[in-house]
């Protein structure tokens, strides 16, 4: 399987670092895969590289001596081996540059500096999940399903194949979808070669299923250490056949789908994150998406039960999850939900104010913009403070550009313009026009390069 499982460093012998990506090996298979390792390191066999395999796994490592450690990765047999050394290597490298100096006195806090180096390795090793089946299955169709894409209501044939770069969570894989017209036969063997996991596609018919035994035949020629596995799609047809009957007849896993059906969106990812043997729940890479469909589900419950406050609470966290899954469209989404439900929380009681030791005469006691029942029943931010987060900036005018009162967000740059937010608050630009005043010049130019007024086009 081509992908990255697993990351260790290891200093003078004790795991230092660790990271996991999907299923692990054990703690005792570690320990016999890190003895070979160490024995091979002693006898003076590694040059630049070292690697050995173990089961379904291949194991990669380098060293650097002076200072005792080893730099591990675990991967499967599919993976272009130049491109993990390259990897590997830009670990080693920003490892020893970030940590070198301090590595008796390591506060493993530290590592968190070190994740978004990790995740782009993991990206940069993309896997291959390959759709193959027969023309008119729904392989285009479940394509769009796992992309999030409107579902065609007519079957338009693809034209030899198309690959698209998917991305669930914080996984980032290609995913191939093959022509399954008969007159394409002749290019099957080729795409299919090098797949790490192969979904095949069938509508559910006793006669497509009977044919697509010829792709199973397929996978284990030209591909065996993929992982494969079968939709049966169209579930809802009149006369289809139940999944058990042809997963007896294909020899393979076989999952039930109806990919019209836009709902089957979360189903269809976890049948790829089956596939590619990731638990939704422990995954650093799937867990955020796992989580925010839990808080979508708790939110909708509060809304149910009519509790505004906690629905509103649920959705600031469901719109901090997809900006940390890099998907501004459902921020912005879940963001102005939060918003709207603030609206309509009660202002502050005199229990309140007597507890938070706020002016009972005074709506805004730190005259920050956010009345005081705003900042205690939405914001959960301090009344008697302007500035909650310590980050330069008035809570009131970073809740009106949609930044987090409560998070010190001074050095973000969301236009884009040069200029941080902290910034955009001292000159007064609009934070999401990169060009505040028209004169073809960026805030930033403006503010850091010529001193001029960002604001006056003249």
């Amino acid at each position: 399987m081509k992908m990255l499982r697993q990351i260790y460093i290891l200093k003078d012998g004790n795991i230092i670092y660790e990271k996991d990506f999907g299923k692990v090996l054990s703690s005792e298979n570690f320990q016999s895969i890190y003895q070979e390792v160490e024995a091979e390191i002693s006898r003076g066999l590694l040059n630049d590289f070292g690697s050995s395999n173990f089961f379904k796994h291949r194991i990669i490592y380098t060293v650097d001596r002076a200072l005792k450690l080893i730099f591990i990765f675990i991967i499967g047999f599919n993976d272009d081996m130049e491109t993990v050394k390259l990897e590997l290597n830009k670990l080693k490298n920003d490892f020893l540059e970030s940590f070198g100096d301090i590595l008796d006195n390591l506060d493993p806090s530290l590592f968190e500096i070190f994740n978004p180096l990790i995740e782009s390795i993991h990206k940069n090793i993309k896997t291959k999940i390959s759709l193959v089946g027969f023309s008119g299955v729904g392989k285009t169709t479940i394509t769009k399903l796992i992309r999030n894409e409107e579902v065609p209501e007519t079957h338009i044939p693809t034209i030899t194949g198309k690959v698209s770069t998917i991305k669930i969570g914080k996984l980032t894989f290609h995913l191939w979808d093959f022509a399954g017209q008969e007159q394409f036969s002749y290019l099957w063997n080729d795409f299919i070669l090098g797949s790490d996991a192969v979904l095949l596609i069938t509508n559910s018919t006793l006669e497509n299923v009977e044919k697509s035994k010829y792709f199973v035949e397929l996978i284990k020629e030209q591909t065996p250490n993929a992982h494969s596995a079968a939709i049966a799609n169209k579930q809802d047809l009149d006369g289809a056949l139940r999944v058990e009957k042809i997963e007896e007849i294909l020899g393979i896993k076989t999952y039930s789908m109806v990919a019209i059906e836009p709902n089957n969106r979360d189903k269809m990812v976890q049948i790829v994150a089956d596939i590619l043997e990731m638990n939704m729940e422990e995954s650093t890479l799937l867990k955020p998406l796992f989580e925010r469909d839990q808080l979508i589900q708790l939110a909708k419950k509060s809304l149910e039960n009519g509790d505004i406050a906690e629905s509103a609470s649920y959705f600031d966290k469901i719109a901090d999850l997809c900006l940390e899954l890099g998907d501004d469209a459902l921020y912005k989404e879940f963001y102005l939900k939060s918003e709207k439900l603030k609206r309509y929380l009660p202002d502050i009681t005199t229990l309140q104010e007597y507890q938070n030791n706020t002016d009972l005469n005074d709506s805004d006691s730190d005259d920050d913009g956010l009345t005081d029942g705003q900042e205690v029943n939405a914001y959960f931010t301090d009344p008697n403070d302007p500035n909650s987060d310590n980050d330069g900036m008035p809570d009131g005018w970073e809740v009106n550009n949609s930044l987090n009162p409560n998070v010190d967000d001074s050095t973000n740059d969301p236009g884009g313009d040069r200029l941080t937010n902290l910034q955009e608050y001292q000159n007064d630009t609009d934070l999401n026009d990169s060009d505040s005043d028209d004169d073809e010049l960026t805030d930033g130019q403006e503010v850091n390069d010529y001193s001029t007024d960002p604001n006056d086009s003249g």
